[in-house]
């Protein structure tokens, strides 16, 4: 009787503590509350010129811009690790105002049809405002950054979109989103959140602050004119990004050990 009551005692205290493996792992990563707000606007404007004897039409002209806001419902649970970097996808609300128009033109810049042979002139009707909820994901290389779906997705093909720069970057996927993501904040967040301090010696550590703010402003400037076909192509992208990340430690910071 007493040697069952003691194996019911044992599997009860196995079964209420976890596992080796989940404490050893959960030692790893220490608990965030993260908050994100910011916006990008962007300006742009292309001309291609094929010339008189091209056909129609001799030049194109499009513009256009946008101003994308995203900011988190409140702070939102994350955690972070020197090993796994950061888990956890923080929910953003985004609201995006996009105009634009193209024409196709004669050579001497007067307005052309030129029927199904290129796309018609577009006025920007169809594009305006849009809002949507995305998950970011917050980058775990050493610069603090993140990237969520872009709003190319949003609007009809005859909302003008702006094209990608040649600057860019033949082979890398383009939008306006993920000129956000390219143009991270240049924060070592590993060091922000979760490096102690210490004296040149090594010693009188301090842990680090319970609190990060990261503050991201950036000016992106990309031609379209292209070295490979001069004098087709004119005009240039700008964007101005401007974003915060406010990031709360709720406990010690766990390093493995």
């Amino acid at each position: 009787m007493k040697t069952r009551l003691l194996l019911l005692c044992l599997c009860a205290l196995a079964a209420g503590a976890p596992s080796a493996q989940a404490r050893k792992f959960s030692t790893y990563y220490t608990k965030f509350e993260i908050s994100i707000q910011g916006q990008m606007t962007e300006k742009w404007s292309k001309t291609t010129i094929h010339g008189p004897d091209y056909g129609c039409p001799a030049r194109e002209e499009e513009s256009g811009g946008a101003t994308i806001r995203f900011a988190t419902a409140g702070p939102q649970k994350v955690t972070a690790g020197v090993y796994g970097g950061w888990h956890g996808h923080p929910v953003l609300q985004i609201s995006d105002d996009r105009y634009g128009r193209s024409q196709t033109e004669n050579a001497d810049g007067s307005a052309a049809d030129c029927s199904d042979d290129f796309r018609p002139s577009y006025d920007g009707s169809a594009c305006g405002h849009r809002e949507w909820r995305a998950s970011v994901s917050l980058f775990k290389e050493k610069h603090f950054g993140f990237n969520f779906p872009a709003d190319d997705p949003k609007y009809p093909f005859e909302c003008p979109y702006p094209d990608k720069p040649p600057t860019w970057g033949s082979d890398d996927y383009w939008d306006s989103g993920y000129v956000i993501s390219r143009y991270d904040s240049g924060v070592d967040w590993l060091d922000a959140v979760l490096a102690s301090r210490c004296n040149r010696h090594g010693r009188h550590c301090r842990p680090p602050k319970k609190t990060v703010v990261i503050h991201n402003v950036k000016h992106v400037s990309l031609p379209y004119s292209n070295p490979a076909s001069p004098g087709t192509f004119d005009g240039s992208y700008e964007a101005d990004i401007d974003w915060t990340a406010t990031i709360h430690r709720l406990e010690k910071v766990h390093t493995g050990r």
